[in-house]
């Protein structure tokens, strides 16, 4: 319950597919929220971006 933050890193190997996916399931775990984008958690996405 404490989790605040998502922290995704090498972002250059995620699709968008793969971040559909983690939304759904974050919506899924935390159902009282569950209209909220990644279960109103704040991802960070780190890697390379290019």
């Amino acid at each position: 319950k404490d989790v605040k933050y998502l922290i995704i890193n090498e972002k250059s190997i995620v699709s968008l597919i793969g971040l559909a996916y983690v939304n759904k399931r974050l919506r899924k775990a935390i159902p009282n929220i569950a209209n909220e984008w990644f279960g109103r958690l704040s991802v960070l996405l780190c890697g390379d971006f290019f």
